[in-house]
Protein backbone atom coordinates (compact mmCIF):
# COMPACT_ATOMS: atom_id res chain seq x y z
CA UNK A 1 0.00 0.00 0.00
CA UNK A 2 2.71 2.30 0.95
CA UNK A 3 4.83 1.65 -2.30
CA UNK A 4 1.42 2.24 -4.35
CA UNK A 5 0.94 5.69 -2.31
CA UNK A 6 4.93 6.18 -3.34
CA UNK A 7 4.15 5.76 -6.96
CA UNK A 8 0.97 7.69 -6.94
CA UNK A 9 3.20 10.97 -5.36
CA UNK A 10 5.62 10.58 -7.20
CA UNK A 11 3.40 10.39 -10.85
CA UNK A 12 1.56 13.64 -9.73
CA UNK A 13 4.71 15.29 -8.85
CA UNK A 14 6.15 14.21 -12.65
CA UNK A 15 3.06 15.56 -14.21
CA UNK A 16 1.56 19.15 -13.67
CA UNK A 17 -1.97 19.64 -14.20
CA UNK A 18 -3.08 22.34 -16.15
CA UNK A 19 -5.02 25.02 -14.24
CA UNK A 20 -7.72 26.75 -16.19
CA UNK A 21 -10.79 29.01 -15.38
CA UNK A 22 -13.87 27.33 -17.20
CA UNK A 23 -16.28 30.10 -17.63
CA UNK A 24 -20.13 28.77 -17.40
CA UNK A 25 -22.13 31.12 -19.98
CA UNK A 26 -25.77 30.95 -18.35
CA UNK A 27 -27.63 33.65 -17.04
CA UNK A 28 -25.70 34.02 -13.97
CA UNK A 29 -21.94 33.42 -15.21
CA UNK A 30 -19.99 32.00 -13.05
CA UNK A 31 -15.86 31.21 -13.26
CA UNK A 32 -14.70 28.24 -11.68
CA UNK A 33 -10.82 26.94 -11.57
CA UNK A 34 -10.38 23.27 -12.57
CA UNK A 35 -7.84 20.76 -13.17
CA UNK A 36 -6.98 19.01 -16.19
CA UNK A 37 -4.25 16.41 -16.57
CA UNK A 38 -1.82 17.63 -18.93
CA UNK A 39 -0.71 13.78 -20.08
CA UNK A 40 -4.47 13.58 -21.18
CA UNK A 41 -4.14 16.48 -23.45
CA UNK A 42 -3.00 16.89 -27.38
CA UNK A 43 0.54 18.45 -26.12
CA UNK A 44 0.94 15.61 -23.68
CA UNK A 45 0.14 13.11 -26.46
CA UNK A 46 1.56 14.26 -29.54
CA UNK A 47 5.33 13.74 -30.01
CA UNK A 48 5.44 11.07 -27.41
CA UNK A 49 6.72 7.62 -27.74
CA UNK A 50 4.45 5.16 -28.00
CA UNK A 51 6.14 1.50 -26.55
CA UNK A 52 4.47 -1.76 -27.10
CA UNK A 53 3.44 -4.44 -24.57
CA UNK A 54 6.79 -5.72 -24.35
CA UNK A 55 8.26 -2.19 -23.57
CA UNK A 56 9.60 -1.85 -26.88
CA UNK A 57 9.13 1.99 -28.18
CA UNK A 58 7.67 1.45 -31.61
CA UNK A 59 6.77 4.74 -32.54
CA UNK A 60 5.75 8.35 -31.89
CA UNK A 61 2.37 10.20 -31.47
CA UNK A 62 2.15 12.42 -34.75
CA UNK A 63 -1.37 13.93 -34.68
CA UNK A 64 -5.13 12.99 -33.53
CA UNK A 65 -7.76 13.21 -36.33
CA UNK A 66 -11.11 14.25 -34.89
CA UNK A 67 -14.38 13.82 -36.57
CA UNK A 68 -16.59 16.58 -36.83
CA UNK A 69 -18.12 15.88 -33.39
CA UNK A 70 -14.72 15.60 -31.93
CA UNK A 71 -14.65 11.74 -31.51
CA UNK A 72 -11.06 11.00 -31.87
CA UNK A 73 -10.75 8.36 -34.64
CA UNK A 74 -7.31 7.92 -35.51
CA UNK A 75 -3.79 8.51 -34.31
CA UNK A 76 -1.10 9.14 -36.61
CA UNK A 77 2.05 7.47 -35.19
CA UNK A 78 6.06 8.34 -36.79
CA UNK A 79 7.76 5.13 -37.13
CA UNK A 80 10.28 4.00 -34.62
CA UNK A 81 12.73 6.74 -36.59
CA UNK A 82 14.48 8.80 -33.91
CA UNK A 83 13.50 12.15 -35.62
CA UNK A 84 9.86 11.23 -36.35
CA UNK A 85 11.00 12.31 -40.31
CA UNK A 86 10.01 8.54 -41.07
CA UNK A 87 6.68 6.48 -42.18
CA UNK A 88 3.62 8.26 -41.23
CA UNK A 89 0.69 5.68 -40.54
CA UNK A 90 -2.64 5.70 -39.03
CA UNK A 91 -4.48 3.35 -36.86
CA UNK A 92 -7.85 3.53 -34.96
CA UNK A 93 -7.65 5.49 -32.17
CA UNK A 94 -8.14 3.04 -29.69
CA UNK A 95 -5.24 1.21 -30.39
CA UNK A 96 -3.96 3.34 -27.72
CA UNK A 97 -5.12 1.02 -24.73
CA UNK A 98 -3.43 2.33 -21.65
CA UNK A 99 -0.81 4.64 -19.83
CA UNK A 100 1.51 2.82 -17.80
CA UNK A 101 2.78 4.37 -14.19
CA UNK A 102 5.38 6.23 -15.95
CA UNK A 103 2.58 7.99 -18.12
CA UNK A 104 4.32 5.96 -21.07
CA UNK A 105 1.32 5.44 -23.85
CA UNK A 106 0.92 1.47 -24.81
CA UNK A 107 -0.13 -0.02 -28.22
CA UNK A 108 -0.17 -3.80 -29.19
CA UNK A 109 1.89 -2.85 -31.83
CA UNK A 110 5.49 -3.95 -33.49
CA UNK A 111 7.26 -2.38 -35.59
CA UNK A 112 6.34 -4.77 -38.48
CA UNK A 113 2.57 -3.34 -38.03
CA UNK A 114 3.77 -0.39 -38.63
CA UNK A 115 6.07 -1.20 -41.39
CA UNK A 116 3.14 -3.21 -43.11
CA UNK A 117 0.53 -0.30 -42.69
CA UNK A 118 -0.54 1.93 -45.56
CA UNK A 119 1.78 5.37 -45.32
CA UNK A 120 -0.83 8.60 -44.23
CA UNK A 121 -1.10 11.71 -45.96
CA UNK A 122 -3.19 14.93 -45.72
CA UNK A 123 -3.30 15.43 -49.37
CA UNK A 124 -6.56 13.62 -50.03
CA UNK A 125 -5.46 13.49 -54.17
CA UNK A 126 -2.80 11.10 -52.95
CA UNK A 127 -5.35 8.59 -51.88
CA UNK A 128 -4.40 4.65 -53.16
CA UNK A 129 -4.25 1.63 -52.70
CA UNK A 130 -0.72 2.29 -50.62
CA UNK A 131 -1.72 5.63 -49.23
CA UNK A 132 -4.51 6.25 -46.91
CA UNK A 133 -5.76 9.93 -46.63
CA UNK A 134 -7.40 11.69 -43.63
CA UNK A 135 -11.30 11.94 -43.85
CA UNK A 136 -13.47 14.34 -45.10
CA UNK A 137 -15.11 14.96 -42.33
CA UNK A 138 -11.26 14.61 -40.29
CA UNK A 139 -9.27 17.27 -38.62
CA UNK A 140 -6.09 17.57 -37.02
CA UNK A 141 -5.27 18.18 -33.42
CA UNK A 142 -2.16 19.96 -34.47
CA UNK A 143 -3.66 21.94 -37.39
CA UNK A 144 -6.49 22.98 -34.46
CA UNK A 145 -3.58 24.05 -31.87
CA UNK A 146 -2.22 26.54 -34.20
CA UNK A 147 -5.87 27.73 -34.83
CA UNK A 148 -7.69 30.92 -33.07
CA UNK A 149 -10.60 31.34 -31.40
CA UNK A 150 -12.90 34.02 -32.83
CA UNK A 151 -16.25 35.81 -32.88
CA UNK A 152 -18.44 35.70 -35.52
CA UNK A 153 -17.09 38.80 -37.12
CA UNK A 154 -13.66 37.24 -37.34
CA UNK A 155 -12.05 38.96 -34.95
CA UNK A 156 -9.26 36.84 -32.84
CA UNK A 157 -10.23 36.47 -29.33
CA UNK A 158 -7.39 33.93 -28.15
CA UNK A 159 -5.42 31.35 -29.15
CA UNK A 160 -5.83 27.52 -29.04
CA UNK A 161 -2.77 26.33 -26.59
CA UNK A 162 -4.38 22.71 -26.08
CA UNK A 163 -6.98 20.68 -26.16
CA UNK A 164 -7.76 17.71 -23.51
CA UNK A 165 -9.60 14.44 -23.93
CA UNK A 166 -11.98 12.55 -22.02
CA UNK A 167 -13.11 9.30 -22.85
CA UNK A 168 -12.25 9.17 -26.10
CA UNK A 169 -12.93 12.99 -26.79
CA UNK A 170 -12.02 16.39 -27.30
CA UNK A 171 -13.22 17.65 -23.97
CA UNK A 172 -11.86 21.09 -23.10
CA UNK A 173 -10.32 23.62 -25.31
CA UNK A 174 -7.40 25.52 -23.40
CA UNK A 175 -7.14 28.76 -24.79
CA UNK A 176 -4.20 31.95 -24.19
CA UNK A 177 -5.15 35.38 -24.69
CA UNK A 178 -3.83 38.53 -22.79
CA UNK A 179 -0.29 37.61 -23.33
CA UNK A 180 3.07 39.34 -25.06
CA UNK A 181 4.84 37.23 -28.03
CA UNK A 182 3.97 33.59 -25.74
CA UNK A 183 4.51 35.25 -22.04
CA UNK A 184 2.13 36.01 -19.44
CA UNK A 185 -1.40 36.15 -20.03
CA UNK A 186 -4.52 34.44 -19.06
CA UNK A 187 -5.66 30.73 -19.38
CA UNK A 188 -9.43 29.97 -19.86
CA UNK A 189 -11.14 26.54 -20.71
CA UNK A 190 -14.00 26.00 -23.05
CA UNK A 191 -16.39 23.08 -24.15
CA UNK A 192 -15.18 21.61 -27.22
CA UNK A 193 -19.12 21.66 -27.89
CA UNK A 194 -19.82 24.61 -27.60
CA UNK A 195 -17.37 25.74 -30.39
CA UNK A 196 -17.89 25.89 -34.02
CA UNK A 197 -14.61 24.89 -36.42
CA UNK A 198 -14.28 27.29 -39.52
CA UNK A 199 -11.71 26.51 -41.97
CA UNK A 200 -9.84 29.48 -43.35
CA UNK A 201 -7.30 30.65 -45.74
Amino acid sequence: SDAADNVAEATEETYDSIKAKIVDETQDPKVSVIDIDERMTAAGMIGSPVYNTEEERIAKVSDIILDRDGNAIMVILADGDFTGLGKHVAFEYDVITRRDTNGDLIAPLSEEDIDNAMAFSYDRSDYSDTVQVIPSNGFSVAELMDSNLTDPAGETLANVDNISFREGAADQLILKFNDVLGFGGETVAMGYDDLNIARTD
